[in-house]
């Protein structure tokens, strides 16, 4: 943190007065009054968690993209979050040397379900999201252009969220921390990629003499070209990487001239099968990472997408929790033989959330309900198929399947 970010921070609002608000809005373009900021008419994000918001204020961002040039500073523990509860509701699009900086001081902020699109031409010392205090959750922050760092940590906890380092040249890492001082960050269920040639995943530096971070991983997606984990630690320095039920191939030290450890990929359940996930950084059917977490840890109720966890045996690696295709089954239906010219069918899936799509002989799918009826039936041999539907638009691939003849 630059010495002109941390005092612009700490310089930021009051302790809250008896009967101030605390709870405030903002929307993008928003121009309300910073010093109320009301649902009725929403103040910009600068403004939502500037100088104007008491101590402990809940800040809540109407859906949009927030495009911003400066950086969005969070203090006084503000709580930070999307209106909705959606992180893909929400963008901060921002071109800041830092996007989104939570203070050290800020120990009981809370950032949840917002999108950062991080596009910076700052080399050193950038990141999309600053977490030195504090917890994010269900975050998506992906950071190009030049970008040092997507996720930079400090004594924070990141869970259940994706950071995404896409820069080309000369580095560029998905999480981790540079740190001249003792902190001890946590990450519980976090998917890190690095897409550049020479990006690294998960990455910790001690960088002055007595320095002795230790950064501790659960449930850790770590993915780099050039490598998956790196650590460095100047003479008299340590760093340790700390990793638990998480995937990962490969793992380096810089030999920086201080202690450095990091976890081999066979100790503590981890795993090295490739993973398998999509454009978005969600897992696909038979990815390893599938019910292969530890579920001794604090698991959240909700994924990245509000996705329960956990749908399996076991709580999924990363960020995303698995969600399986949905099952339907038929409960009621008519004889196989019959003269009766009206059919009803009852059916149910695996999931109360699923909708249903039915298909009577060769029309099409439509959507329909349990206890759906047909009437006025030709006198002949009819097939009945019925699908579940999953939240995601994901349909049951073997409908349920139905066939009876009406006889003459």
């Amino acid at each position: 943190m630059t010495g002109a970010l941390a005092a612009s921070v700490l310089a930021l609002a009051p302790a809250a007065q008896a009967g101030e608000p605390l709870t405030r809005f903002a929307e993008p373009g928003g121009n309300g009054p910073a010093a109320s900021c009301p649902d009725s008419d929403p103040c910009s994000l600068h403004d939502a968690v500037g100088a104007s918001a008491p101590a402990g204020s809940q800040v809540f961002m109407k859906p949009g993209t927030y495009t911003l040039a400066s950086t969005v500073a969070v203090a006084n523990n503000i709580d930070l979050r999307s209106e909705t509860g959606f992180s893909d509701d929400v963008v901060i699009d921002s071109s800041a040397d830092v996007a989104v900086f939570v203070a050290f001081s800020s120990g009981n902020s809370e950032l949840e379900d917002f999108t950062i699109e991080h596009d910076t031409a700052v080399a050193a010392g950038s990141y999309g999201l600053h977490l030195e205090g504090g917890i994010a959750r269900r975050l998506f922050v992906d950071s190009g252009g030049s970008g040092q760092f997507a996720c930079h940590l400090g004594m924070s906890l990141l869970r259940d969220s994706i950071c995404v380092n896409t820069r080309t040249t000369n580095g560029g890492i998905a999480v981790g921390m540079s740190t001249a001082v003792d902190l001890f960050p946590a990450l519980n269920n976090v998917t890190a990629v690095a897409t550049g040639p020479t990006g690294t995943g998960l990455f910790l530096a001690a960088t002055a003499n007595g320095a002795d971070p230790v950064l501790t991983g659960r449930n850790v997606i770590a993915e780099g070209a050039l490598t998956d984990q790196q650590v460095s630690a100047v003479a008299g320095a340590s760093a340790v990487v700390n990793m638990f039920h998480s995937n990962f191939d490969s793992v380096s030290a810089l030999g920086s001239g201080g202690t450095e450890s990091v976890t081999n990929v066979k100790e503590n359940d981890n795993q090295n099968a490739p993973e398998l996930l999509d454009a978005d950084y969600r897992q696909l059917q038979n990815s390893p990472t599938i019910d292969a977490g530890d579920n001794s840890s604090a698991i959240s109720a909700g994924d990245i997408d509000g996705d329960t966890r956990i749908q399996g045996d076991a709580v999924d690696i990363g960020a995303d929790e698995f969600q399986s295709l949905p099952t339907t089954r038929i409960t009621r239906k008519p004889a196989k033989k019959t003269r009766k010219r009206t059919a009803r069918f009852r059916f149910t899936s695996d999931d109360d959330a699923n909708t249903f799509e039915c298909k009577l002989d060769s029309r099409p799918y439509r959507n329909c309900q349990s206890g759906v009826r047909y009437r006025r039936l030709s006198r002949k041999r009819h097939i009945f198929r019925v699908r579940a539907v999953n939240v995601l638009g994901d349909p049951d691939p073997t409908p349920a399947t139905y066939r009876w003849k009406v006889k003459k």
